[in-house]
């Protein structure tokens, strides 16, 4: 059974109201989960961009979809609403330096490392464990970031490479999880 989206809000809001959670320990312990690190691109007619993100998953295997998170204020956010498409890059363990370009304020990020275009128009980054093509399937506007639901159109796949992976604020190379668990 599924809920209005607007009961949910309101429920959501009432238990926030109840008990206030301090933002820092909010985040250290959403920082105990391990996740991998990504960078999303897009190109419009304006230019392209792209930004480092850990906020990403699978949604669904059939149709294939994925679901990144975008802080609203963004020109990568820009960019995916102008084309209606983007990529996500899983970056391998030797691109720390990809992740920071990414996570920077700088305006040429793209200008820092090697890319080329996928052929949804979007950059695909060199080196990146895994690449998939999107386009937008819906957005939905939270708090300060943005839902983008993408309908996977192509995919890239490096069995041989380690993630880059993020845990409790820092970056590292996820080797042991090359090959899998157990």
């Amino acid at each position: 059974m599924t809920r209005p989206q607007t009961g949910m809000r309101q429920i959501d809001q009432r238990l926030i109201d109840q008990r206030q959670i301090d933002q820092r320990e909010f985040r250290a312990v959403c920082g105990s989960f391990v996740t991998g690190v990504t960078v999303v691109t897009a190109s419009s007619a304006s230019g392209s961009h792209g930004s480092t993100v850990n906020s990403f998953t699978s949604l669904s295997t059939e149709p294939p979809q994925v679901v990144v998170c975008l802080a609203r204020n963004t020109q990568t956010l820009r960019h995916v609403r102008a084309s209606g498409r983007f990529a996500v890059n899983i970056l391998a363990a030797g691109q720390t330096d990809v992740a920071r370009i990414f996570a920077s304020k700088s305006p040429d990020k793209l200008g820092q490392v090697g890319w080329h275009v996928a052929e949804n128009g979007a950059p695909l980054l060199d080196g990146a464990v895994s690449t998939l093509e999107c386009d937008v399937a819906t957005m939905q506007e939270e708090a300060t970031h943005m839902l983008v639901i993408g309908r996977v159109t192509a995919v890239r796949h490096d069995q041989d490479a380690a993630p880059l992976v993020f845990f409790r604020s820092t970056i590292s190379a996820g080797d042991s999880l090359q090959h899998g668990v157990g």
